[in-house]
């Protein structure tokens, strides 16, 4: 159909620009969108399309999302839910492991739930929560850090990352990434 046209010519002429063929991105700052949750880049996507304007940089004034309707919205965050996901990458072990025990357990003596009670046991998220399986650990230490201090919204995950230091956030990252 048209929307699914209009994605597909979308994905692969402008978004994979930055976020790569199909969707996984070779810049350690971008994030992968292949194999999100459709619902959740969907949700991403009306987001920064009803932000657009009122945002000096970023790629929603790059890529004029804000033109994009919502059928396309819809089809574009099917495509990208459907391509194969980014390969992990492992890193140190010792950092690898940290971060899989918060990831799995969180840490009640500091008010931190554990990851995947929300991301998913395999961190390949669902429905609004996004995949955070092979996500470049330097953007996910990011988002975390800007999460904390909250210069980007999610009253959610403010409260439960707020009590993580940066070593943790890094640990949590580098599992991530692994997966």
């Amino acid at each position: 159909d048209e929307a699914d046209a209009a994605a597909k010519l979308l994905a692969t002429e402008v978004c994979s620009t930055c976020h790569g063929p199909g969707g996984r991105s070779t810049f350690p700052a971008i994030p992968n969108l292949a194999a999100q949750p459709w619902p959740y880049l969907s949700a991403k996507m009306k987001t920064f399309r009803h932000r657009a304007g009122t945002q000096s940089a970023g790629h929603v004034d790059v890529l004029g999302l804000m033109l994009i309707d919502d059928a396309t919205d819809i089809a574009l965050a099917r495509y990208f839910a459907n391509q194969p996901p980014a390969a992990p990458v492992t890193g140190d072990a010792a950092l690898v492991a940290a971060g899989g025990k918060i990831y799995a357990q969180g840490d009640a003596a500091k008010g931190i739930a554990p990851c995947a009670a929300c991301h998913g046991p395999d961190a390949a998220g669902f429905w609004i929560f996004p995949r955070l399986a092979g996500q470049h650990a330097e953007y996910v230490s990011r988002q975390l850090r800007l999460i904390q201090s909250r210069l980007r919204g999610s009253r959610l995950m403010h409260g439960v990352i707020q009590n993580m230091n940066a070593d943790e956030m890094k640990a949590v990252a580098a599992f991530v990434q692994s997966k």
